[in-house]
């Protein structure tokens, strides 16, 4: 069965492409961010390419490529480490229910299902796991070297969407106390020398007595 693949990167980072490659068949489009030639990524396979003429916030971009694995149904979607992508891509899994895996060092098709390896337990292991659905892979692009498959590819430039990251939802004054120790001009302080329950109403008592306020030192 022929698995839909998006490849997230810079004109640079086409190492994952060898990633998805290992897929049976696979459709590969590659969504490039920046500035570089679409048309020499056809020489990898690449039957579409989505350009981004330049990143946006990571909420932003999350948003963006959520509305783009909706419109293409992508089975996998790959994309490099990196600060930025490991902040937008959680999110983006987030918004689709789908599971990440990040550190991935291989992956095959069995049948409509994947077996994704990837680096755990502190680099330690290599851990397998059976993906059924839709999954978001991280990896470093130099790991991975695609094979040229030459093919025609289109290019269409992609509006990202502009989402705010912080959005007010209410706001509710802060709850005044009874007392404001900064304007109090005497003040009783209660130290470690209060060892019983008896001492602090004494403080209290000599408090309302001298017109002060209690203090904690």
């Amino acid at each position: 069965m022929e698995m839909k693949a998006l490849v997230i990167g810079s004109i640079n980072d086409t190492g994952l492409i060898g990633l998805a490659q290992r897929l049976e068949k696979p459709e590969i489009h590659y969504l490039l961010i920046g500035s570089g030639d679409a048309a020499q990524l056809g020489k990898y396979g690449v039957s579409k390419v989505y350009q981004l003429a330049a990143l946006v916030d990571e909420t932003s971009f999350a948003e963006t490529l959520v509305d783009l694995i909706n419109k293409e149904t992508y089975s996998l979607v790959l994309a490099p480490v990196s600060k930025y992508f490991k902040t937008a891509i959680p999110m983006a899994a987030q918004k689709m229910s789908a599971p990440l895996l990040v550190d991935v060092v291989d992956i095959k098709q069995v049948g409509n299902a994947f077996a994704v390896v990837f680096n755990g337990i502190g680099n330690r292991a290599q851990v397998t796991i059976k993906v059924t659905d839709k999954a978001f892979l991280m990896a470093p692009p130099t790991r991975f070297k695609p094979s040229e498959n030459p093919t025609g590819t289109t290019t269409e430039t992609l509006q990202p969407k502009s989402v705010g990251a912080i959005k007010v939802v209410s706001t509710e004054e802060k709850p005044k106390g009874r007392v404001r120790i900064e304007d109090a001009e005497l003040i009783v302080s209660i130290g470690r020398g209060f060892k019983k329950q008896d001492d602090l109403k004494l403080a209290f008592e000599l408090a309302e007595v001298l017109g002060a306020e209690i203090g904690c030192s």
